[in-house]
């Protein structure tokens, strides 16, 4: 199982150069709804259709990230994360269904592209 802290360590590196020291960066806590605007940036996709009842692949897999992100850096139980999707999401168990989708794609053996979206995802949480 892979966790990610509220503080992530970046190496800062100047242009041309070896990395010089590391950086640590607190994201925690955050708002869900900033959460859900970088996650809809990054799928190109608008706010409001993560409230949708849609069971259009690329939605639903940017509401789980969305709400796997949400259990690590708010403060929300699974119950309050479940209510910011509206409609979408009925109660806690969703957040949990969604939640341990993403986390078993993450510790997956085989390459898939939540390996590549989730670490891509946390970096703009950070800018």
């Amino acid at each position: 199982m892979m966790t990610i802290p509220n503080t992530i360590s970046a190496a800062y590196v100047l242009p041309g150069l070896k990395p010089v020291g590391e950086v640590k960066i607190d994201i925690g806590p955050l708002s869900p709804e900033f959460i859900k605007a970088r996650v809809c940036k990054y799928f190109h996709i608008d706010v409001s259709v993560l409230s949708r009842k849609t069971r259009k692949q690329e939605v639903v897999r940017a509401r789980h990230i969305a709400m796997y992100l949400m259990s690590l850096y708010t403060r929300l139980s699974l119950g309050s994360i479940a209510a910011t999707f509206g409609d979408a999401i009925t109660n806690h168990t969703t957040v949990i269904h969604g939640r341990e989708t993403v986390r078993d794609q993450l510790s997956s053996r085989f390459d898939n592209d939540f390996k590549t979206d989730v670490p891509k995802i946390i970096d703009t949480l950070c800018r």
